[in-house]
C-alpha cells in the first residue's frame, strides 16, 4: 500500500498530464500498457491516484509517449518532444495513425461547417434586431422560450 505522503507528492496534475499525453496519443490504458510490459491495472492505479508509478514505470510512459519530463512533473515547457519535427511512426500504428489523421479532419471540416453556420445566424440576428429595434414588442418576446428559426421573405 502506498502511504498517504508519497500519493500527496506525486500530485493530481501530474496525474492528469500523464492521462492528458495518453489521451492525446490515442491509445487506451490496455495498448500503451502493453507497450511499455505494465499490468493495464498498474496504469489505472496511476492515473486514478490509487497508486504512485515506480520509476522504471515513469520512465516508460514519458519515453513510449515521446513527452518532456519537465512538462509532465511541473507544467512547464512543452508537452511534445517531437515539436515540428516528423518521425518514424510504427509499421503496426500507421493504419491506425492514418484513422486518426481522418477523425482530426473529419473534426476540423465538422467545426468549420458548425463556425460558418453560427457566423451566418449572427450576422442575421444583428441585422434583424437593427431594424425592428423601434417595434413595439422585439422578438426578444417571442424567443423568451428558446432560439426561434425565422422564416425569410
Amino acid at each position: 500500500m502506498v502511504s498517504k505522503l508519497m500519493q500527496q507528492e506525486f500530485s493530481d496534475s501530474i496525474r492528469r498530464r500523464l492521462k492528458g499525453a495518453r489521451e492525446a496519443a490515442d491509445l487506451t490504458l490496455r495498448e500503451l500498457a502493453a507497450s511499455i510490459g505494465f499490468a493495464e491495472s498498474t496504469l489505472s492505479g496511476v492515473e486514478n491516484g490509487h497508486d504512485v508509478p515506480s520509476q522504471r514505470l515513469l520512465d516508460s510512459w514519458i519515453k513510449e509517449l515521446r513527452v518532456n519530463r519537465e512538462w509532465v512533473m511541473s507544467g512547464t515547457g512543452e508537452m511534445d518532444l517531437r515539436g515540428g519535427v516528423q518521425w518514424v511512426i510504427p509499421r503496426e500504428q500507421i493504419q491506425r495513425s492514418k484513422k486518426q489523421a481522418e477523425r482530426y479532419r473529419e473534426t476540423a471540416a465538422w467545426a468549420l461547417d458548425e463556425a460558418k453556420e453560427l457566423e451566418a445566424s449572427i450576422f442575421f440576428s444583428e441585422n434583424y434586431y437593427a431594424e425592428n429595434d423601434a417595434k413595439e414588442k422585439p422578438i426578444q418576446e417571442k424567443m423568451s422560450k428558446g432560439l426561434t428559426r425565422l422564416r425569410l421573405k
